[in-house]
């Protein structure tokens, strides 16, 4: 999916171990119960995108734009990954994570 232009999509509840979004733009896509193990979003444009549930393990989330994403009840999701990304405003995680990522970086609007 490098390169390309996704809005509005469902993949729910699908296998894509590995799978690259490197300088993709999907907005608004539904990733629910995905398995998205070392999955890369690379400079990717992500906002509003749903992430509940998923397995995040090793997630690569180098400049990308998450702006109002939800992750909340994602799996394996670590604020170190996260803090990788360029915009994180009004991301919606578990409260555990939230205040990590609170003290960790203190510029992300509407945490």
């Amino acid at each position: 999916f490098s390169e390309t232009q996704i809005k509005s999509t469902l993949f729910l509840g699908c296998k894509m171990k590995k799978v690259a979004f490197i300088n993709a733009t999907a907005h608004g896509v539904d990733y629910s119960h995905s398995n998205l193990e070392r999955a890369k979003f690379i400079n990717a444009d992500v906002q509003s995108s749903i992430f509940k549930e998923c397995n995040l393990r090793e997630v690569n989330f180098e400049n990308a734009n998450l702006r109002n994403a939800n992750f909340r009840g994602a799996k394996y999701l670590k604020a170190a990954n996260l803090l990788r990304a360029k915009c994180l405003d009004y991301i919606v995680v578990d409260d555990e994570l939230k205040n990590e990522l609170k003290s960790l970086r203190s510029d992300i609007k509407g945490l």
